[in-house]
């Protein structure tokens, strides 16, 4: 035994060693249909990587109805090494979540001297299933981002203690600074520091239990309230600015939807369920539905529960430290998500448990301990039950973990498993409906949309989403109705209103689809799709500089799809004779993007206008390249090479 604890340090790297091992079906993932698109692969800004101006905009641009520029900053870098390629993304989230877990364990054991308890804590944190969706979710970068700058804050903290001065204060604030602009839920910060103060620093004085850290000196507990002072005035700075960023996002969710009581009532039951899936870790899903009004059994079952632990550690404040800390690190660090103030659909989420969960952590850990010392079994004992059962358990963790990373594969396979252990998620239905489209699986994409449709009917994003499906395989009456029930629900939608103008427009009813693109212009200005396809549209009729004007607008609002703009460009050139103009923008919007297949097919045919044959070839080879058999492309390469042979015989 002697030997086992001398050589311990290897059980830390034999725990990050076992972590990397169980989330190694992550690098295997994609990226996802659900918010993935909008924090990395559809973000322009992002895609872009580091420059200035995407600098600025991370810092200034209120985006996916969150404020957080060091988020964005984070897969700037990521594009900017690894490029689209999903596999990097995956490393940093997991790199980071292993820095999470040391630093945790690294901070119970200076704080507690108790390395085995810190240990088996670390161990829960790093492998438990329940945190699957923070490591596995590129888009949940803002989660182990944050938590990686608030365990520094906290390592930082236990220096400040034992001296406490301004200069080994302000790193304390500088990382909580940090953690808030990665995300804003690290705002409980100064609360956790207090509980930490009680247990295990023993910092307030009369009240607290000293620590084996006599070192530290004790305060009334008013001073340690005024010591932080500067802290919560951090928090309260996070807190304006993400109420506005996420009000003027429309994310906060309206009272006449979910009432407080209801809100309440969820957020009773969502605090016990939590636990209940920590003890019973199986059946994790991206997206839970808000339930609505719980039923009155469940509710007051939860609120009994809530109410007895809460009861059981104030009463046992002194003699039991450990479990104040951590029940009200739970509690605390948990309640700018519970659902109070509610932000977006679901009714809980797996990763809001990935920091307050080690409150529960440590309360189970410790209280074990306790246990075992009350029933006075020996140090030999204790060891025997400990070497057997905390194998065991982090064995069969490591296992659930391994299996549910799996689950991450791609957005098919997900919000599948979503709807397999969920009741009435049209959100998951919609979703898996996306990605059956996107793999050209129309059919089971409509039976999807159709079943988010019958859990909730006025769901706008299902009438838009199934109506593109139905005009895919033509069934124009059917999409015309699917979107006119959506613009009933959602008029403004700019993304329905463009839909409804691309049916008209492909049925040759130009007014009409005129119409609806300016009336989707006219919500959002600077909706690219809307201007692109109007832009088509116009240079189809033959009104070039009209089109010209739209082309160029999406130029400016340097957004996504600027490559679509500068092939258009092209083309409208092309067609007044200008080949040397056109290349030139068919040549940017390759720069955008390598493997459009268009704009090398259209480069292609100025090239061959213009009698430069080998060009032609090599564009057309790399058209037919990105997308083989395309008989367009095939016909003009053949084209191309059947002049460039007769030129050679001719001698030219």
């Amino acid at each position: 035994m002697n030997k086992l604890i001398s050589n311990k340090n290897a059980f830390v790297l034999l725990i990050i060693i076992l972590t990397c091992i169980t989330y190694s079906p992550v690098f295997h993932n994609n990226f996802i249909n659900f918010d993935d698109d909008i924090y990395v692969t559809d973000n322009f800004h992002i895609k872009e990587g580091i420059t200035l101006k995407n600098f600025q905009w991370a810092f200034t641009a209120v985006y996916a109805k969150n404020w957080h520029p060091l988020t964005w900053l984070s897969h700037m870098i990521d594009i900017q090494i690894f490029g689209m390629n999903p596999f990097g993304h995956h490393l940093t989230n997991l790199i980071f979540h292993l820095f999470n877990s040391f630093l945790l364990f690294l901070i119970l054991q200076r704080m507690s001297d108790f390395y085995w308890k810190s240990l088996i804590v670390m161990a829960l944190f790093a492998l438990h299933p329940m945190h699957v969706e923070s490591v596995a979710w590129i888009s949940e970068r803002k989660d182990v981002l944050s938590t990686f700058f608030w365990m520094l804050a906290i390592w930082s903290y236990t220096y400040y203690v034992k001296k406490t001065s301004i200069k080994l204060y302000l790193p304390v604030c500088a990382c909580f600074i940090l953690s808030l602009l990665a995300k804003p839920m690290a705002v409980t910060f100064p609360f956790v520091l207090l509980l930490l103060d009680h247990w295990p620093l023993g910092r307030w004085k009369k009240t607290s239990v000293k620590t084996h850290n006599c070192k530290i000196l004790q305060h009334p507990l008013h001073i340690l309230i005024l010591e932080k002072i500067p802290l919560f005035l951090i928090s309260v700075t996070s807190c304006a600015i993400t109420f506005y960023a996420q009000n003027k996002g429309g994310a906060l969710g309206s009272f006449e939807l979910y009432s407080l009581k209801t809100r309440v009532a969820n957020a009773i039951i969502s605090y016990t369920r939590y636990i209940f899936k920590m003890l019973y870790p199986f059946d994790f899903g991206i997206l839970y539905p808000h339930p609505g009004m719980p039923q009155l059994h469940f509710l007051i079952i939860a609120s009994l529960f809530l109410i007895l632990m809460t009861g059981l550690s104030i009463l046992t404040f002194r003699r039991c430290p450990w479990m104040f800390t951590g029940w009200f690190w739970y509690l605390g660090i948990l309640f700018p998500v519970i659902g109070i103030a509610q932000v977006g659909a679901q009714g809980m989420a797996d990763r809001y448990t990935y920091t307050p969960m080690i409150g529960i952590y440590i309360l189970v850990v410790w209280a074990i301990e306790h246990l075992f010392y009350t029933k006075k079994l020996s140090k030999k004992t204790m060891s025997s039950l400990s070497g057997l059962l905390v194998p065991i358990l982090v064995v069969a963790l490591s296992i659930l973990t391994f299996h549910q990373s799996r689950y991450w594969k791609d957005s098919a396979t997900l919000f599948q498993h979503t709807i397999d252990i969920t009741n009435n998620n049209y959100i998951a239905h919609n979703n898996l409906a996306n990605a059956m489209m996107k793999n050209g699986q129309i059919k089971k994409a409509i039976f999807h949309y159709s079943e988010a449709l019958l859990i909730k009917p006025d769901y706008s994003l299902a009438l838009g989403n199934i109506g593109i499906a139905f005009a895919k395989l033509g069934r124009t009456d059917d999409a015309l109705k699917s979107y006119l029930k959506a613009l009933a629900i959602d008029p403004e939608n700019e993304e329905i209103l463009t839909n409804m103008g691309n049916v008209f427009s492909n049925s040759e009813n130009k007014e009409n689809a005129i119409d609806y693109y300016e009336k989707a212009i006219f919500y959002n200005p600077d909706y690219v799709k809307a201007h692109i396809n109007l832009g088509n549209l116009l240079m189809k009729s033959g009104d070039l500089d009209k089109a010209k004007s739209h082309y160029v607008k999406v130029l400016n609002i340097n957004l996504d799809h600027k490559e679509i703009a500068h092939n258009q460009i092209g083309n409208l050139l092309a067609k007044t004779g200008d080949l040397d103009s056109a290349i030139n923008h068919y040549l940017l919007a390759l720069k955008i993007t390598p493997d459009y297949k268009d704009a090398h097919n259209n480069i292609g045919v100025a090239f061959a206008r213009k009698g430069n044959l080998n060009k032609a070839v090599s564009h057309f080879k790399k058209a037919l390249g990105i997308t083989p058999g395309d008989p367009d492309i095939e016909k003009n390469l053949n084209k191309a090479l059947g002049l460039l042979k007769n030129n050679k015989i001719n001698g030219d």
